[in-house]
């Protein structure tokens, strides 16, 4: 990987991000054109948050609190429910990619500069290091139900597991080529966007199979979520495309949201409001609830 291309301080764009495996052919694959059988909804549209410098991740807690990790500008904000003032949240950061919040309102942060995983605990109390070892440029990061916290190690090629409470960490999945999003439903199955080869792969609880998501016209997925219903979103960013794919069944959408640039990722409030961050026009859309 060519280390000017991730200069903390330096605007990159997604085709850039992923340009070591352009190199390889490991991306001839996930740009390649391909029809897609989605249709378009979305509600009214509304661009939040005030001097982002290509915001990366985006993710909203449990009380509507939303939180962007503004890359360029190296922080994370936080855009509190029912307006009020945006504040910065944590401190010392390089280059902050990903973003998760757990039950407790506890906030995760993938430093992709620093090669970290930063936690800052809910009321403000003293941020850490989460113990993960050998991470090389972490993206996207996903925390279950029970604490136990999901990174996608990028430039490893792997998805890292580190449980809650301590213990050693582990791998889980195989096969991924720079995987950048990771997301966890409420059964425990992760889902994986393989971004080296256009796809999103689930892996059941608990270290059972690995299977393909059928989602038609990916090109480069990046962010992941989950809503309270079951819905998987999938931030398409070398598609500029944000699809819904109802894992119980049914038909997939393609979410209308205009002028996308490298949707970097995706996140759900309860209400059922959509959160991109568009890493390419840094900006932050909010698509409201139909």
């Amino acid at each position: 990987m060519d280390s000017r291309r991730f200069h903390p301080k330096s605007p990159v764009r997604f085709v850039d991000f992923v340009a070591s495996g352009v190199r390889t052919g490991a991306y001839l694959l996930a740009f390649c054109a391909t029809p897609f059988l989605a249709f378009a909804q979305g509600g009214a549209q509304s661009t939040i948050g005030t001097g982002l410098n290509v915001p990366f991740g985006v993710a909203v807690d449990g009380a509507g609190n939303i939180y962007i990790a503004d890359s360029v500008n190296s922080r994370v904000v936080e855009l509190p429910v029912g307006g009020g003032a945006q504040t910065t949240v944590g401190s010392g950061f390089v280059y902050p990619t990903g973003l998760a919040v757990d039950a407790a309102g506890d906030v995760f942060v993938t430093d992709r500069g620093s090669n970290q995983v930063v936690e800052i605990p809910a009321g403000g109390g003293a941020q850490g290091v989460i113990a993960a070892s050998g991470l090389n440029t972490p993206s996207g990061l996903a925390v279950d139900s029970q604490g136990n916290i999901f990174i996608a190690d990028t430039d490893n090629s792997r998805i890292v597991e580190v449980p809650a409470g301590g213990g050693s960490q582990i791998t889980v999945g195989t096969g991924f080529t720079h995987p950048m999003g990771v997301a966890v439903d409420s059964s425990g199955n992760l889902f994986v966007a393989d971004t080296g080869a256009g796809q999103v792969v689930e892996v059941a609880a608990g270290g059972g199979p690995q299977t393909v998501v059928p989602i038609s016209g990916l090109k480069g997925p990046s962010g992941l979520t989950i809503d309270s219903k079951g819905n998987l979103f999938v931030a398409d960013a070398g598609g500029s495309q944000v699809y819904e794919i109802p894992l119980a069944g049914g038909s997939q959408v393609s979410i209308a949201v205009n002028g996308l640039k490298y949707p970097s990722s995706v996140a759900v409030d309860a209400a059922g409001d959509i959160f991109v961050c568009d890493y390419g026009s840094s900006r932050v859309v909010e698509i409201a609830a139909n």
